[in-house]
């Protein structure tokens, strides 16, 4: 899933709107965009990034620079083991 298909399915099923809240998709995007720059900065200052009950990323080095592994939790591989049957976003 790229970004802009994230945001699509954020805007479409009208995720913030049920919550009450009224955004632009501009700026949906640019919460979307600083959430990821964030996680970038964590991986790379920390060395790691845990989103709970999502899984860990972790920052390696290579021979030839650097490369993030991802290991994800026993909650997402149980949901996707399952058939995903009760994802929600």
């Amino acid at each position: 899933m790229t970004k802009k298909e994230l945001l699509h399915r954020l805007v479409e099923r009208d995720f913030y709107s049920s919550m009450g809240l009224e955004w632009s998709k501009r700026k949906v995007y640019s919460m979307i965009n600083f959430l990821l720059g964030q996680m970038k900065e964590a991986i790379l200052h920390e060395g790691e990034l845990k989103v709970s009950g999502f899984g860990r990323f972790k920052l390696k080095k290579a021979s030839h620079g650097h490369r993030i592994s991802f290991k994800p939790s026993k909650k997402l591989l149980c949901r996707l083991n399952s058939g995903l049957k009760r994802t929600r976003i």
